[in-house]
């Protein structure tokens, strides 16, 4: 009984995973903002009005890439996602960051998350 009393005091925080419409990998078929692609909210499809109870937005567009491609990316979710972003409480970059390569540029990824948090 305790443990089911725990889980109703859990809070869940909900977000919705949007597609920036940008590309930045080599293979349309693991692409998830290829022309004709359903993963995601595109901004022609995202409604503020609708975003009672949401509390982060999400994409997941990269693929085995590293932090530039994740920084081109961010510029282009900022211009066309910023003005909501800055209601919510969090923002999920999603993965396919390859950073276990040893090129990854980890300074352009902290700068990713300065640019965030700033944001």
């Amino acid at each position: 009984m305790r443990r089911a009393q725990e889980r109703r005091n859990v809070h869940i925080s909900c977000g919705l995973r949007i597609n920036p419409e940008f590309s930045t990998g080599e293979h349309e078929i693991y692409d998830p903002c290829a022309k004709g692609s359903r993963l995601g909210i595109m901004l022609s499809n995202f409604n503020n009005e609708e975003l009672d109870g949401i509390e982060g937005l999400h994409f997941h567009t990269l693929c085995e890439q590293n932090s530039d491609d994740l920084k081109s990316t961010l510029e282009v979710v900022i211009e066309k996602f910023g003005k909501f972003i800055k209601n919510l409480k969090w923002i999920n970059f999603g993965g396919g960051h390859h950073i276990t390569r040893a090129d990854y540029n980890i300074d352009t990824l902290k700068e990713c998350i300065n640019i965030m948090k700033n944001e």
